[in-house]
C-alpha cells in the first residue's frame, strides 16, 4: 500500500535513512531552501535542520545518524555539511563544490569545480589518493561512493559539446588508477547511483 509523506507541493529532493525510519527531504520556501527530517514510524511533525540559499546531494551517513548535503550561503560559499539527524550545529565536511563522504564515513573525495582530478583524503597518512579522470569535461556531478566504498562513479558532462560520460574509479589507498569511462551518450545524463549490491549504476537520461 502507498502512504503519502509530505503534503507541500515544492519539495526538491529527498533520502530515506539506512533503518527506514527517517525521512529527510529538502522543502522550497519563500527566502530559500531547508532540509527537513521526518519519523516515518513514529510519526509527529518533521524537524527543520538545516538551510541555505541552495541545497543539493542530500544523503545519510551509513550509519543512519547524520544528514550530509551541499549548501551555499552568500559569506562562505559552497560547503559540504553533515548534521544530527535531530538537528544541531552542523559540521563542514569540505568546502569543495563537488565532495562526498564514504559509506564508513573515514574518506572525502572532492573535484574542483572544474577540471580533474580526483581527490580522496582520510585520516591517515596512507589513505590519501590522486585518481586521474578523463580530460574534456566542463562540468561535473558530485562523486558517488559504492556501497562497499571500493568504487565511486563520476558523470562528466561538456557544455560545448553535447557528450555525457560516466566513469568508474578505484579507491584502493596507493593504487591510483585512471577512472574508467563506463558510459557514453549523446543525451544528458545526470544523478548516476548504485545498486545495493554495488554491480550496477542507475542514471537519470533526458532523451528530450
Amino acid at each position: 500500500p502507498q502512504r503519502q509523506l509530505t503534503f507541500a507541493g515544492n519539495i526538491r529532493e529527498s533520502a530515506v535513512s539506512p533503518s527506514g525510519e527517517f525521512l529527510a527531504y529538502v522543502e522550497e520556501d519563500s527566502v530559500g531552501f531547508r532540509v527537513l527530517v521526518k519519523d516515518v514510524r513514529g510519526g509527529g511533525d518533521p524537524r527543520e535542520v538545516g538551510r541555505g540559499y541552495a541545497i543539493q546531494s542530500l544523503q545519510w551517513s551509513g550509519d543512519g545518524t547524520e544528514v550530509r548535503y551541499r549548501t551555499f550561503h552568500a559569506r562562505e560559499g559552497w560547503s559540504y555539511l553533515a548534521v544530527p539527524r535531530f538537528g544541531g550545529s552542523p559540521r563542514v565536511l569540505s568546502r569543495s563544490l563537488y565532495a562526498s563522504v564514504s559509506p564508513d564515513g573515514g574518506r572525502i573525495a572532492t573535484l574542483p569545480p572544474e577540471g580533474t582530478p580526483l581527490r580522496i583524503t582520510g585520516p591517515r597518512e596512507g589513505d590519501s589518493l590522486v585518481v586521474p579522470v578523463p580530460g574534456g569535461a566542463s562540468y561535473h556531478f558530485s562523486p558517488t561512493w559504492s556501497p562497499a566504498g571500493d568504487r565511486i562513479a563520476i558523470v562528466l558532462g561538456d557544455a560545448g559539446v553535447p557528450v555525457y560520460r560516466i566513469v568508474v574509479a578505484g579507491t584502493q589507498p596507493g593504487r591510483a588508477e585512471p577512472a574508467r569511462e563506463v558510459l557514453v551518450s549523446r543525451d544528458p545524463l545526470q544523478g548516476a547511483a548504485w545498486s545495493p549490491d554495488g554491480r550496477s549504476l542507475y542514471y537519470l537520461l533526458d532523451e528530450g
